[in-house]
């Protein structure tokens, strides 16, 4: 619309300006209306269907690697029952979580910070997350793993038992760092989904069955 705004403003006075005759060509151009602009930008909700396939299996390119599934469908559903961005889940802590009544805090644009109810199967998804992080493997060190191996390393007879510090990332890639959003990104890419669509489709059933999403 300011583009159109524009155009209708220059073109009058480019004809004054150079003395050109006949109609003005703006007249013809029609400003986008509101209903058309929202129709043009509806988001895509992902089919319950392939929904309930990709909570189940994210990414069925992602081999067998039993932990790197817990962690994804770990992740997927957390981006789906919480409505989360990808950046506020890629910067999570362990302490932001609060299993026992079902919370989530996370910092939003402009660094705000606010608290997400999230639905019971992340809840236990996130549970088994934790429970389960002192994992074997090491491609994807994670939680308590990340830290045993690096004690390992600095002081191979000495590896002492640590627990969780709050601000231990909640999720980790490959190679033992902070998940980032192009790391998430990928978790979907088998499916041909971006993982900004989760949030949209969040939103959408939660009007759907009657929420309000204040």
């Amino acid at each position: 619309a300011r583009k159109v705004s524009a155009i209708r403003r220059y073109l009058p006075w480019i004809r004054r300006r150079s003395g050109i005759a006949g109609p003005d060509p703006a007249r013809r151009i029609s400003l986008p209306t509101g209903a058309a602009l929202q129709a043009r930008h509806l988001p895509r909700v992902v089919p319950r269907e392939l929904l309930a396939e990709v909570l189940e299996n994210p990414n069925p390119l992602s081999g067998t690697n039993r932990v790197k599934h817990l962690r994804d469908v770990t992740i997927v559903g957390l981006l789906y029952d919480g409505g989360l961005r990808v950046e506020e889940l890629c910067g999570l802590n362990v302490g932001d979580l609060d299993l026992v009544d079902g919370w989530v805090t996370v910092i939003g644009k402009g660094d705000k910070q606010r608290m997400v109810p999230i639905a019971g199967p992340s809840v236990e998804k996130l549970s088994t997350w934790i429970a389960k992080g002192a994992c074997r493997h090491r491609n994807l060190p994670c939680l308590r793993c990340s830290r045993v191996l690096q004690a390992k390393k600095a002081a191979p007879r000495k590896a002492p038992r640590r627990s969780l510090d709050p601000a231990t990332p909640l999720f980790l890639n490959r190679i033992g760092q902070r998940i980032g959003q192009r790391d998430v990104r990928r978790l979907l890419e088998g499916r041909g989904l971006h993982p900004h669509q989760l949030r949209h489709t969040a939103a959408t059933h939660l009007l759907e069955g009657g929420m309000d999403l204040r």
